[in-house]
């Protein structure tokens, strides 16, 4: 799959991980809970890179866990290794304030 596969509402959250990736499995479900407390209009959107590896090059992904936040087509947030869920809430009120 393509970049523009996955980017098809005003608002998409990528999470890409791999399937030997510890931390992911650790941050996955904090960034989840999340999003279903803060933003439940929001979907979290995994990509496993390593099933997906023509992604990685397009992203221009070298480490995960990443997150990567689109609004309106456009990237507006990228984060690589460990990502709170403060520093999404940060970006996602200014979108939401918009």
């Amino acid at each position: 799959m393509k970049l523009a596969d996955y980017i098809k509402d005003t608002i998409t959250i990528l999470y890409i991980s791999n399937n030997t990736c510890s931390v992911c499995g650790v941050v996955e479900p904090k960034i989840e809970q999340f999003l279903e407390e803060n933003y439940p209009k929001l979907k979290l959107t995994v990509v496993k890179i390593d099933e997906n590896p023509e992604l990685k090059g397009e992203l221009m992904i070298f480490t995960v866990p990443a997150v990567l936040i689109y609004f309106e087509g456009k990237e507006v947030f990228r984060k690589a290794g460990y990502v709170s869920p403060a520093d999404l809430d940060d970006i996602l009120d200014k979108i939401y304030g918009i």
